[in-house]
């Protein structure tokens, strides 16, 4: 009867850095139950006809747990074949009552595992013993190529509704023989009650538990995996992976800002709409950077307020971006939002050009015209550094007559009050 080789090969990981981090290859194999023959070949397989059939296995890695640190490795399997005699045929070795005499082999994979690849053989084969005789053994085998828990992109202090786990290149992977395990208020490992075969496990206490998830584990949350087939007896299990559910932190909803006055003038605010409003005697702690997420700290509060809305006090915010890390005190899950872009007006700017002289000695028939342009328009200006201001008489330029012989200090100012710097 003709036995079909049956070979799985699924490998995921990847790297943190340069240089990959340590990664575990579990391999769970599967092969003909046949007796041995010791000082011969691993196993007998029966041929009628006065002789045995033996055959050997190579596996580059055999049945079980592996660190490897490479992103690819090399898998291969190799039957061999050689053929037993009750009696010497001519040309044969002796050995002990039985000969042995050599035979072929067949290569069923000499492959290399990329990140990410799954492999499935299923097929009749059939090994060449020599002569007219030939064998179709059975083989199963599985190897699953992980990082470890440790290197995953994780949230160690996640709230109820934060991923336990980041996704892996944007996407999660389907793994049929892993089975996610947490230790539970009966101090035992059980299943978890949904997102078999899924890795990472992105997915929050709520998701997995519920909103009742605390009557499910005591403290804090522990995990693991394990990893079966259904060929094997053999079952292994990834390291505890634990978890501290910390308060959920509201999350913003939006940051309405207030761009500053003028742009020489730091008066810029912000508030801040949160999804829902703080509970009774809930403290959010508040850490604004500014320039970039590890920029300066700018300013630190501590606040609680009714509703779910909150005005930064600080009305002192100059035209920059500014990036916003808070969290419910004491331990909540630590949230960031930005970039809050506090802008500013075009500045103010003019050219005032001195178009005629006086026709006499103690005459007024001077004149300078004033072009300007930025900030908020209205402009007006002033010829005694500030004294007294005057409305231009057209949208950007104003030409000021009557003017005696003298020095005069030109300023120009919008109609926020924001006066050009010359």
């Amino acid at each position: 009867m003709k036995r079909n080789y049956f070979i799985t090969l699924l490998i995921l990981t990847f790297c943190m850095m340069p240089l990959c981090a340590q990664n575990k290859l579990y391999v769970i194999s599967e092969k003909a139950t046949l007796p041995d023959l010791v000082n011969l070949c691993d196993d007998i397989y029966p041929y009628n006809g006065g002789s045995n059939i033996f055959l050997n296995y190579t596996y580059s890695y055999p049945d079980g747990v592996y660190s490897i640190v490479d992103s690819s490795i090399p898998v291969s399997l190799i039957i061999g074949c050689s053929i037993a005699y009750d009696s010497c045929p001519p040309g044969t070795n002796c050995g002990g009552t039985l000969c042995c005499q050599e035979g072929g082999s067949r290569s069923l994979l000499d492959y290399d595992l990329e990140l990410s690849e799954q492999i499935i053989i299923n097929e009749g084969s059939t090994v060449s013993c020599g002569g007219f005789r030939s064998a179709d053994p059975e083989l199963q085998y599985y190897a699953l190529l992980v990082p470890l828990n440790s290197q995953l992109q994780r949230n160690i202090t996640p709230c109820s509704k934060d991923a336990l786990f980041e996704m892996y290149n944007g996407q999660v992977n389907t793994i049929n023989n892993i089975s996610w395990q947490y230790y539970d208020i009966n101090n035992e490992w059980v299943d978890i009650p949904n997102f078999q075969n899924q890795y990472p496990l992105v997915a929050s206490v709520e998701d997995i538990f519920g909103t009742n998830y605390s009557s499910f584990f005591s403290d804090n949350l522990q995990l693991q995996y394990k990893i079966s087939t259904s060929f094997s007896s053999t079952v292994y299990f990834s390291e505890i992976e634990t978890f501290s559910i910390a308060p959920c932190t509201p999350e913003i909803s939006s940051v309405p800002t207030i761009s500053t006055s003028c742009s020489n003038i730091s008066d810029g605010n912000f508030s801040i709409l949160f999804e829902r409003p703080l509970e009774d005697g809930e403290t959010l702690s508040f850490f604004l950077h500014k320039g970039s997420p590890a920029g300066p700290v700018y300013n630190e509060l501590e606040q609680s307020f009714i509703g779910n809305s909150y005005t930064w006090p600080d009305h002192l915010l100059e035209a920059n971006d500014y990036y916003l890390y808070y969290q419910t005190d004491p331990n909540g899950s630590l949230k960031n939002y930005g970039p809050i872009t506090i802008n500013s007006p075009t500045p103010v700017t003019f050219i005032a050009t001195w178009i005629s002289d006086v026709d006499c000695y103690g005459d007024n028939t001077g004149s300078i015209t004033i072009n300007a342009s930025g900030g908020q328009g209205n402009y007006q200006y002033s010829i005694n550094d500030g004294l007294d201001w005057f409305s231009f008489s057209n949208a950007t330029f104003h030409t000021v007559t009557n003017l005696l012989a003298t020095t005069y200090r030109v300023k120009v100012k919008d109609s926020n009050g924001c006066i050009a710097q010359q």
